[in-house]
């Protein structure tokens, strides 16, 4: 699906051209050349306009310039080369490698006078679909006018556009003399987006239901192809995802939304508010992972299943783990049940829902404590992303428990396990691997259910006494097949350490996992 960013219809872009006037010059020598052709959609002007490719697609080096002028589908740079004769423009040349993004094609077009290009569109030739047409004014005047989106612009000799082909555009040459522009097709990237001065985000408010479906379609995809994008990108994604929704049902997350001072304290743990749960979504390598890790296990259920069943238990105000899927999957297959402690995330769900069309997903809101609400049914995945690092803090363990055994046989939990680790530190700051110390997984989780309070408790014999100064706890996060989150990739795989508390030296260490008002692992002395 193509991506639905912010886009202008045009803009001067500011831009140094490098001995504008020797450009200007080449090109007068070049009007002449063998090498112009008649463009080939006569249909769309009237009068003479002609092209003069300079770059092209490789394998029409040696071909008709028809060829290398038009057949310019191939989005990959790669295949794309300078012609011979771009070395008598060497202007254009020089600028062709100061742009700092995938270049495709660059023509010389040139309107004779007189001449019109009827309105059409280029379709999907706009920074929002993946791909920019850059114009160079070369030669032109006053008497030349070129039309966008309804819009009267003239572009001057010496200037540098975006010009979104996408929009309706049309060009009239009322002048005496030919109008040259050198045109440049090239890829979307971040360097064009703010040499253009794009936004990161849409106004969800402005589109209209299809359209927004389309837009978090794309943040969704986004998050799928996330092993081919910048961390910077991601996180771009997934600010406008924020900033987009909250915009749509006019919140300011700033303002208006409870603050962290403000989390619900449950008998297993805190409910951290709708804003910490909405602002998680900037960590951009935890809700990748996540929503990659969900998409695979939804769809392989339903390669043997005609529909699935799934619960999301802490779904924050913007269920950010799920919604980005929507647009993807067909909601004659899944139906969600949508879990929050907080009323406000869950009015907050059930509004964005319904604005984006995608309510028919819902089977059910439940504004309910996850660690004690009982379902009436069974599910097919059951997702809940409600932890801190070592697991402490907050509630993912008495979720886990108290909603396993609602999970269908064949069913899974996401995450599908949490590992934690134990490395011994000794005052002489040697570090030494303990070993792991639980997996909280859907067998463990079935084992707390049934009363077993010490199945993520460990105990550690150490090699010799030892003054044990602190033990650290590492968080490694199975989500699902083999999307996982490992140390320092996220928040939720930071370190952990527990200070030993005793001045003597030890044989043997507990770690003991309270499932209490502030859950967490305790460092107990055996011996």
């Amino acid at each position: 699906m193509k991506d639905l960013l912010p886009d202008v219809p045009y803009k001067k872009l500011h831009f140094t051209i490098q001995d504008f006037a020797s450009l200007q010059r080449d090109a007068l020598n070049m009007l002449e050349s063998e090498h112009w052709i008649e463009h080939v959609n006569q249909r769309d002007y009237n009068g003479e306009w002609q092209v003069l490719p300079l770059r092209g697609l490789i394998c029409h080096r040696d071909a008709h310039q028809i060829l290398q002028a038009f057949q310019i589908s191939d989005h990959d740079p790669e295949h794309y080369i300078n012609y011979p004769i771009i070395r008598q423009l060497p202007g254009a040349e020089t600028l062709l490698q100061q742009l700092r993004c995938g270049v495709l094609s660059a023509r010389l077009m040139k309107l004779e006078p007189g001449a019109m290009i009827r309105t059409h569109r280029d379709q999907d030739l706009c920074f929002s679909k993946g791909q920019v047409r850059l114009h160079l004014c070369l030669f032109s005047n006053n008497d030349v006018s070129f039309t966008v989106a309804g819009e009267e612009i003239h572009i001057l000799e010496g200037e540098f556009w975006y010009l979104n082909a996408d929009e309706p555009h049309s060009v009239a040459n009322n002048s005496d003399t030919p109008r040259i522009h050198l045109v440049i097709d090239c890829l979307s990237n971040e360097w064009l987006q703010h040499l253009i001065g794009i936004p990161d985000s849409v106004k969800l408010d402005e589109l209209d239901i299809p359209q927004r479906q389309a837009w978090i379609a794309s943040i969704g995809q986004t998050m799928l192809d996330h092993e081919s994008a910048s961390h910077d990108q991601l996180r771009r994604k997934l600010l406008s995802f924020m900033s987009g929704l909250s915009d749509l049902i006019g919140m300011d997350m700033q303002l208006t939304m409870p603050t962290n001072d403000e989390f619900t304290q449950t008998g297993n743990g805190r409910a951290i508010s709708p804003l910490s749960a909405a602002k998680c979504a900037a960590e951009q390598l935890r809700s990748a992972r996540f929503i990659t890790g969900i998409h695979q296990a939804i769809c392989d259920r339903l390669e043997t299943q005609n529909n699935i069943k799934i619960l999301y238990a802490g779904t924050g105000p913007f269920a950010t783990l799920l919604l980005p899927l929507l647009p993807l999957l067909n909601a004659n297959r899944i139906s969600v049940t949508f879990l929050d402690i907080h009323p406000f995330s869950i009015d907050t769900l059930k509004q964005i829902l319904q604005l984006t069309g995608l309510e028919a997903f819902a089977s059910q809101f439940v504004c309910a404590n996850a660690c004690d609400w009982q379902p009436k049914e069974s599910y097919d995945l059951i997702i809940s992303e409600t932890m801190k690092a070592a697991l402490v803090d907050e509630c993912q363990v008495s979720i886990f428990s108290n909603l396993v055994n609602t999970l269908k046989s064949d069913g899974c939990l996401i995450p599908e396990s949490v590992t934690i680790n134990a490395f011994a530190v000794c005052d002489d700051h040697t570090t030494t691997h303990l070993g792991e110390v639980s997996k909280l997984k859907q067998e463990t989780a079935r084992a707390l259910c049934r009363g077993s309070e010490d199945a993520l408790d460990k105990t550690f014999r150490l090699d010799q006494n030892q003054h044990l100064d602190s033990v650290i706890l590492e968080t490694h996060i199975q989500v699902y097949g083999d999307m996982a989150l490992g140390n320092y990739e996220c928040s939720l795989n930071m370190p952990e350490t527990l200070q030993y508390q005793h001045d003597q030296p030890v044989k043997t260490i507990q770690l003991k996992y309270e499932t209490s008002e502030k859950p967490g692992y305790q460092l107990l002395k055996i011996n």
